[in-house]
């Protein structure tokens, strides 16, 4: 099995040890490490040498089919694996005739609170074993691959003040038991930024919530895909603000029928209605009654009114009624949000 993730500061962990090799003790390869940034996206291949592991029958079979690979990081430094620590955001396979069969996956590094999520050096598992599917068909469990490596996580640096415009309010949206509310806001951009963001809130006075730290860097001239999931809140929600995981309603669920989003693009404190107004494209629900939006955000190239590498606010609006579908002084059923986007002019990278 060979690992290759590309770092931050000019470092990477690359682990070219195939599996047929002795290892020392539950295969802890802790002088590997590198060095990522919180609240970001970055990429881990891992090679199976399929060849070397199993006869040739096994060899016929689809190598991917037959293993299912995890990536866990001890955020807290408790000592644990938790499944809130589980990083795998994305899997998919590369399957290469020459080279063997590949596993991408994309881990999510969360922003740090000092609480779950510590700055600092921490231990990463990698573990290989077979996959649930092929479990079923073969019965078979032999194959176990654990791997420990070292990951340091240090915060971004922001490399310009955030902007001290002032910006109207987006009012008094009110959630109440059998409202809809935001369940994740999704949005991949470039130099491994994301904004992922699975807070949830529910007031009966101001639901409006500043989540600005949370920032994400996009190209001009490019669109990106801006995913947002809402869910129904149930009663015990609503009496406890403080609930993690929000149960789902399955009936009588007044989901909201617009979303939102603005980008301040020019940075003039206000948000335009022709030019700086995003509208979603699709929407559909499944069996929990969680609705889905996809946004399509097309970034325009910069020019002489949107200025280069500078903090940006982004306003999302959940509304029930079409006369609250403006960003600012609402007064309905819904929900506020605002983040920051940094524009980056795409030919300089």
């Amino acid at each position: 099995m060979l690992v290759h993730i590309n770092g931050e500061l000019e470092t990477q962990l690359r682990d070219e040890t195939t599996t047929n090799i002795v290892i020392s003790d539950n295969r802890n390869r802790h002088n590997f490490a590198v060095t990522l940034y919180a609240d970001a996206v970055y990429s881990v291949r891992i090679q199976l040498d399929c060849s070397r592991q199993y006869d040739s029958d096994l060899r016929q079979a689809d190598c991917n089919f037959a293993h299912h690979v995890n990536v866990w990081i001890d955020l807290n430094d408790d000592g644990q694996f938790d499944a809130s620590e589980n990083r795998v955001y994305h899997q998919s396979s590369v399957n290469t005739e020459i080279s063997g069969d590949m596993h991408d996956l994309q881990i999510f590094i969360p922003i740090i609170d000092d609480t779950t999520t510590k700055a600092g050096q921490h231990r990463m598992r990698l573990s290989v074993i077979r996959s649930e599917a092929y479990r079923r068909q073969c019965g078979n469990t032999d194959h176990v691959e654990t791997r420990e490596y070292t990951v340091k996580i240090i915060p971004r640096k922001i490399c310009r003040d955030f902007s001290r415009l002032t910006y109207c309010s987006p009012g008094n949206f009110i959630c109440s038991t059998g409202s809809s509310a935001i369940f994740s806001v999704q949005l991949s951009g470039e130099q491994n930024s994301m904004i992922h963001d699975e807070m949830t809130r529910c007031s009966s006075i101001n639901n409006y919530e500043d989540r600005s730290h949370l920032a994400v860097k996009l190209f001009d001239n490019k669109i990106y895909r801006l995913q947002i999931q809402l869910y129904c809140v149930n009663i015990k929600d609503y009496e406890n603000p403080h609930r993690q995981e929000p149960l789902l309603v399955g009936t009588n669920c007044n989901l909201a029928q617009n979303l939102d989003v603005w980008v301040d693009l020019n940075n003039d404190g206000s948000f335009d209605e022709s030019t700086e107004r995003f509208s979603y494209n699709d929407q559909h629900y499944d069996d929990n009654m969680k609705g889905y939006y996809d946004l399509s955000i097309a970034i325009p190239e910069i020019d002489e009114e949107n200025s280069v590498n500078k903090p940006h606010k982004m306003r999302i609006i959940l509304s029930r009624d079409e006369q609250s579908r403006q960003p600012c002084n609402n007064a309905d059923y819904g929900e506020a949000r605002d983040y920051t986007v940094h524009i980056l002019r795409k030919s300089y990278y």
